[in-house]
């Protein structure tokens, strides 16, 4: 009982210490795991960057391809033919983009006779969801 009385109402030097010190570390502890859980959140939640483009006035007649996802969501990508026979390239966007950003290398490697395909994973572009920093997005690949 002595020691919780010296801990609620410190009269030594280091009673008031060990009271500062923990005091000191609770409110560390406590901003650290605030600002750490904030941060996660940014980085599993990256703010979209959807491009609202239509395909019908692409050069090169991009087709809408839509299928399904091992975790049972809808994806929808853009198919850009190129010559019958040739190898289909599959073009992924990077961390907090789309693939309207991929357009122009899109074009350029269909212009090759390249078969190019280009979708969004999930929480990017107009997919909701959450980045799993690449864990589900190998699936959806």
């Amino acid at each position: 009982m002595d020691f919780y009385s010296e801990l609620r109402y410190p009269t030594k030097w280091y009673s008031k210490f060990s009271v500062a010190a923990i005091a000191i570390l609770f409110f560390w502890f406590l901003s650290t795991t605030t600002i750490s859980l904030f941060l996660l959140y940014r980085i599993i939640s990256p703010t979209r960057s959807a491009i609202e483009i239509s395909v019908g006035n692409f050069p090169g007649r991009p087709e809408e391809f839509s299928f399904t996802v091992p975790s049972g969501a809808q994806r929808v990508g853009w198919f850009f033919p190129g010559l019958r026979g040739a190898p289909t390239i599959i073009l992924c966007h990077g961390y907090a983009s789309s693939r309207g950003e991929l357009l122009t290398l899109a074009t350029s490697l269909q212009d090759r006779q390249y078969n190019v395909f280009m979708f969004d994973f999930g929480g990017h572009g107009t997919n909701k969801g959450y980045s799993t920093m690449g864990y589900e997005e190998v699936g959806e690949l």
